[in-house]
């Protein structure tokens, strides 16, 4: 997402990551949206902003949340139950088809931007 807002920020990719570098998910999002309206184009849609926000939710959980949330197996050191190695799985699998998204979204971003010098 830092490089989409990089992109659209009209500096130079170092300059543009440096900008939301310390941001959280949720600002750079926001961050996004601004650049986005200020230059009258949609770069992701309605349905995939949903998307980074409920992978934002998810991605927090297993960061802040699954320890107190979650039983362990004491002899493998993983999720006890079931239905929370099938969550992992999942939201491993959604999170590297956003990121794949992503990547798509900004390296067209970079190849419009040449094609406009």
């Amino acid at each position: 997402m830092e490089g989409i807002y990089s992109a659209l920020s009209g500096k130079e990719f170092y300059y543009g990551l440096k900008d939301v570098e310390k941001y959280s998910i949720p600002r750079v999002i926001q961050a996004i949206q601004k650049q986005e309206k200020e230059h009258g184009i949609s770069v992701l849609s309605g349905h995939e902003y949903e998307e980074l926000k409920s992978i934002c939710l998810r991605r927090n959980f297993w960061i802040h949340n699954c320890y107190f949330d979650m039983i362990f197996d004491i002899k493998t050191g993983g999720p006890k139950k079931e239905k929370d190695i099938q969550a992992l799985h999942y939201d491993i699998k959604e999170a590297e088809r956003i990121r794949e998204l992503l990547y798509e979204k900004k390296m067209k971003l970079f190849k419009n931007e040449c094609d406009l010098l």
